[in-house]
């Protein structure tokens, strides 16, 4: 098995400003920063409450559509009730 190349080791390679031979030395010279674990869980702690909102958001929308589709029913069997009131309204005064 080999040493496996991170993104900026196969572009440098690429570029040719990087000797595959030397990897080793380029990784001691220019170690690859990692975050403070208490960053890092702070960001992805912040991921999991932006992915709640969101989903709460998302079922809010389809609950309010929801409420406007049974709205437009509603809508429309008052608007069948006015009609048939008024023929018989009509029909009472003639």
């Amino acid at each position: 098995m080999g040493i496996v190349l991170n993104e900026e080791e196969k572009v440098l390679i690429k570029e040719g400003k990087l000797d595959p031979s030397k990897i080793s030395e380029h990784r001691e010279a220019n170690p690859i920063k990692e975050p403070e674990p208490s960053e890092l869980e702070k960001v992805k702690e912040n991921i999991k409450q932006t992915n709640l909102l969101y989903r709460e958001s998302i079922q809010r929308n389809k609950d309010i559509y929801q409420e406007l589709v049974d709205n437009r029913k509603k809508k429309e069997e008052f608007r069948n009730m006015i009609t048939e009131l008024r023929i018989q309204k009509k029909k009472l005064l003639e």
